[in-house]
């Protein structure tokens, strides 16, 4: 076990935040339709969604993410990363029977889902009887930054990503 900031991506982007070079702590991470995001941003975000995930996502625990591509995207994986959970990502193009499955097939009890997609899941959160719970993106985005959170415990053999893929990929 080791704790998550001592792995490389999130070492380097928390050492582009603290740098006393304000060049480099205004290094961007991200460009979307929204604009530019820099590292600082995408940790301080990412600790947001940690704190309002709570220790649910710990351990290797799949958390499914209903998203558009952007900036919100990023941060509510690194955000599951930095609970210590799996990312399970879903695509808005995924038919319901579908993301029902990918949802049951990696046990995932929470579903991180933009606002305007929250209705195509509800019919699925349904079928599955209550097994998962659905939190709108907007709100663990808006969620106080949590103090005095300890860093993630994680094991280097525990999952960190579910991809599920047509079985045409070659």
């Amino acid at each position: 076990m080791r704790g998550l900031a001592s792995l490389a991506m999130f070492r380097a982007a928390k050492a582009l935040a603290q740098s006393r070079d304000p060049a480099e702590r205004a290094r961007v991470a991200v460009v979307d339709d929204a604009g530019s995001h820099t590292y600082a941003q995408l940790l301080a975000d990412a600790r947001r969604v940690r704190g309002a995930l709570g220790s649910a996502a710990a351990g290797g625990a799949s958390v499914a993410m209903l998203m558009p591509s952007g900036y919100e995207y990023v941060a509510v994986q690194w955000g599951i990363w930095a609970a210590g959970g799996a990312v399970v990502p879903l695509s808005p193009m995924h038919p319901e029977r579908e993301l029902e499955y990918f949802i049951a097939n990696s046990e995932a009890r929470q579903v991180v889902c933009h606002p305007l997609l929250l209705a195509s899941l509800r019919p699925v959160a349904a079928r599955l009887g209550g097994a998962v719970e659905l939190i709108a993106s907007d709100t663990l985005m808006a969620a106080a930054e949590p103090g005095g959170l300890g860093d993630a415990e994680i094991d280097e053999g525990q999952n960190a990503l579910f991809i599920y893929t047509s079985g045409t990929t070659g």
